[in-house]
């Protein structure tokens, strides 16, 4: 009896009824259940997007072109003092510009929320994305 008498106590404090509180339950086995359905099989459930969008083609070339640009340049591997902005500047860069947003408050949680394994594999990556943008436009006013 004293932990229902604790419960109802609580579901007070936190301004819940049984009702809305089931709910909520509800709501996160939901969640859950549409997290552990979709997490293994995610990336070949986008691989068969892409194909069926007509976009995997395009994609695929454009990755293979980017290891090329990458590659002949040296920049496999880039360091923030290999292109002279400083971390915050290429955040600017990639979110703004890039993606036309704004830079995440907490870019660790957009990472992991983005299927990175940390900010660190998140910033590499929009690195390598900076240096090949910038490769193929100088590559580009070269050959105009």
């Amino acid at each position: 009896m004293d932990d229902i008498a604790t419960f109802h106590r609580w579901l007070d404090r936190c301004d819940l009824t049984i009702d809305t509180f089931s709910a909520k339950l509800r709501e996160e086995a939901l969640l859950w259940l549409v997290r552990s359905w979709a997490g293994p099989d995610m990336e070949s459930r986008i691989i068969d997007e892409l194909l069926m969008t007509g976009e995997y083609e395009r994609l695929v070339a454009r990755a293979r072109d980017k290891e090329r640009v990458l590659e002949s340049r040296g920049l496999q591997n880039p360091r923030v003092e290999d292109v002279g902005l400083a971390q915050e500047e290429l955040l600017c860069w990639y979110f703004e510009q890039r993606l036309g947003g704004a830079v995440p408050r907490d870019v660790r949680v957009y990472a992991r929320e983005n299927g990175f394994e940390d900010d660190l594999s998140l910033r590499r990556a929009i690195l390598r994305e900076y240096c090949y943008c910038v490769s193929s436009v100088r590559n580009a006013a070269r050959t105009a």
